[in-house]
Protein backbone atom coordinates (compact mmCIF):
# COMPACT_ATOMS: atom_id res chain seq x y z
CA UNK A 1 0.00 0.00 0.00
CA UNK A 2 2.79 2.25 0.78
CA UNK A 3 3.29 2.21 -3.30
CA UNK A 4 -0.12 3.05 -3.86
CA UNK A 5 0.23 6.09 -1.24
CA UNK A 6 3.42 6.97 -3.01
CA UNK A 7 1.95 6.63 -6.69
CA UNK A 8 -1.09 8.69 -5.57
CA UNK A 9 1.06 11.22 -3.52
CA UNK A 10 3.30 10.95 -6.36
CA UNK A 11 0.51 11.63 -9.01
CA UNK A 12 -1.35 14.55 -6.88
CA UNK A 13 1.97 16.37 -6.63
CA UNK A 14 2.25 16.32 -10.69
CA UNK A 15 -1.23 17.23 -10.67
CA UNK A 16 -0.37 20.23 -8.21
CA UNK A 17 2.74 21.04 -10.96
CA UNK A 18 0.80 20.84 -13.34
CA UNK A 19 -2.00 23.44 -12.28
CA UNK A 20 0.84 25.56 -11.35
CA UNK A 21 2.64 24.94 -14.63
CA UNK A 22 -0.74 25.73 -16.56
CA UNK A 23 -1.49 28.91 -14.39
CA UNK A 24 2.08 29.65 -15.18
CA UNK A 25 1.85 29.46 -19.02
CA UNK A 26 -1.84 31.42 -19.29
CA UNK A 27 0.34 33.90 -17.25
CA UNK A 28 2.86 34.08 -19.97
CA UNK A 29 0.73 33.54 -22.71
CA UNK A 30 -1.47 36.46 -21.12
CA UNK A 31 1.61 38.70 -20.98
CA UNK A 32 3.01 37.77 -24.57
CA UNK A 33 -0.45 38.41 -25.85
CA UNK A 34 -0.71 41.66 -24.05
CA UNK A 35 2.63 42.72 -25.28
CA UNK A 36 1.95 41.61 -29.17
CA UNK A 37 -1.45 44.01 -28.59
CA UNK A 38 0.98 46.81 -27.09
CA UNK A 39 3.46 46.46 -30.08
CA UNK A 40 0.84 46.47 -32.39
CA UNK A 41 -0.80 49.64 -30.73
CA UNK A 42 2.35 51.17 -30.99
CA UNK A 43 2.66 49.98 -34.50
CA UNK A 44 -0.60 50.89 -35.44
CA UNK A 45 0.11 54.56 -34.08
CA UNK A 46 3.63 55.01 -36.15
CA UNK A 47 2.05 53.95 -38.85
CA UNK A 48 -1.00 55.94 -38.88
CA UNK A 49 1.24 59.26 -37.84
CA UNK A 50 4.02 57.81 -41.13
CA UNK A 51 0.68 57.87 -43.24
CA UNK A 52 -0.17 61.38 -42.24
CA UNK A 53 3.41 62.49 -42.97
CA UNK A 54 3.33 61.09 -46.36
CA UNK A 55 -0.25 62.79 -46.93
CA UNK A 56 0.90 65.96 -46.28
CA UNK A 57 3.85 65.17 -48.04
CA UNK A 58 1.79 64.70 -51.11
CA UNK A 59 -0.43 67.72 -50.33
CA UNK A 60 3.22 69.96 -50.54
CA UNK A 61 4.14 68.25 -53.80
CA UNK A 62 0.72 68.57 -55.08
CA UNK A 63 0.74 72.47 -54.61
CA UNK A 64 4.05 72.50 -55.70
CA UNK A 65 3.01 71.25 -59.16
CA UNK A 66 0.60 73.56 -59.46
CA UNK A 67 2.40 76.61 -58.46
CA UNK A 68 5.06 75.19 -61.12
CA UNK A 69 1.92 75.02 -63.99
CA UNK A 70 1.20 78.61 -62.78
CA UNK A 71 4.20 79.75 -63.18
CA UNK A 72 5.04 77.59 -66.75
CA UNK A 73 2.06 79.35 -67.78
CA UNK A 74 3.01 82.69 -66.67
CA UNK A 75 6.64 82.27 -68.73
CA UNK A 76 4.66 80.80 -71.00
CA UNK A 77 2.29 83.69 -71.69
CA UNK A 78 5.56 86.13 -71.25
CA UNK A 79 7.78 83.72 -74.08
CA UNK A 80 4.67 84.63 -76.40
CA UNK A 81 4.43 88.33 -75.88
CA UNK A 82 8.12 88.53 -75.97
CA UNK A 83 8.29 86.38 -79.09
CA UNK A 84 5.63 88.82 -80.63
CA UNK A 85 7.40 92.12 -80.19
CA UNK A 86 10.81 90.15 -81.67
CA UNK A 87 9.02 89.43 -84.35
CA UNK A 88 7.07 93.16 -84.36
CA UNK A 89 10.73 94.68 -84.13
CA UNK A 90 12.58 92.30 -86.49
CA UNK A 91 9.57 93.64 -89.04
CA UNK A 92 10.70 97.16 -88.00
CA UNK A 93 14.39 96.31 -88.45
CA UNK A 94 13.75 94.80 -91.65
CA UNK A 95 11.90 97.68 -93.35
CA UNK A 96 14.46 100.47 -91.72
CA UNK A 97 17.47 97.99 -93.37
CA UNK A 98 15.64 98.05 -96.84
CA UNK A 99 15.73 102.01 -96.21
CA UNK A 100 18.83 102.28 -95.67
CA UNK A 101 20.01 100.19 -98.99
CA UNK A 102 17.87 102.76 -101.01
CA UNK A 103 19.75 105.47 -99.00
CA UNK A 104 23.09 104.00 -99.87
CA UNK A 105 22.37 103.08 -103.78
CA UNK A 106 21.40 107.10 -103.51
CA UNK A 107 24.25 108.00 -101.97
CA UNK A 108 26.63 105.80 -104.51
CA UNK A 109 25.24 107.36 -106.96
CA UNK A 110 26.08 111.25 -105.59
CA UNK A 111 29.38 109.76 -104.80
CA UNK A 112 29.68 108.82 -108.01
CA UNK A 113 29.03 112.06 -108.98
CA UNK A 114 31.46 113.94 -107.32
CA UNK A 115 34.03 111.77 -108.06
CA UNK A 116 33.18 112.48 -111.65
CA UNK A 117 33.22 116.20 -110.66
CA UNK A 118 36.59 115.48 -108.29
CA UNK A 119 37.90 113.94 -112.07
CA UNK A 120 36.81 116.59 -114.31
CA UNK A 121 38.23 119.29 -111.36
CA UNK A 122 41.36 118.08 -111.44
CA UNK A 123 41.66 117.76 -115.23
CA UNK A 124 40.93 121.12 -115.31
CA UNK A 125 43.02 121.99 -112.72
CA UNK A 126 46.03 119.57 -114.57
CA UNK A 127 45.25 121.82 -118.13
CA UNK A 128 45.35 125.01 -115.99
CA UNK A 129 48.34 124.28 -114.65
CA UNK A 130 49.61 123.08 -118.12
CA UNK A 131 48.87 126.41 -119.71
CA UNK A 132 50.08 128.39 -116.70
CA UNK A 133 53.72 126.39 -117.09
CA UNK A 134 53.10 126.23 -121.02
CA UNK A 135 52.66 130.64 -120.64
CA UNK A 136 55.56 130.54 -117.93
CA UNK A 137 57.92 129.30 -120.04
CA UNK A 138 56.91 131.29 -123.08
CA UNK A 139 57.13 134.59 -121.25
CA UNK A 140 60.67 133.25 -119.72
CA UNK A 141 61.86 132.26 -123.07
CA UNK A 142 60.41 135.94 -124.57
CA UNK A 143 62.30 136.99 -121.70
CA UNK A 144 65.10 135.18 -122.79
CA UNK A 145 65.11 136.36 -126.45
CA UNK A 146 64.40 140.03 -125.38
CA UNK A 147 61.14 140.08 -127.03
CA UNK A 148 59.50 141.39 -123.84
Amino acid sequence: MISNELLEANIASIRADLSDLRAEFRAVVTRIDQDIRAIAAKAESEIRAAVARMDEQFREVRQDIRELRAENKTLGEKIDLTAGELRSEMKELRADMRDMRADMKEMQVSIADIRAMQKALLWVLGGIGTLATIVGTAFTVAKALHWI
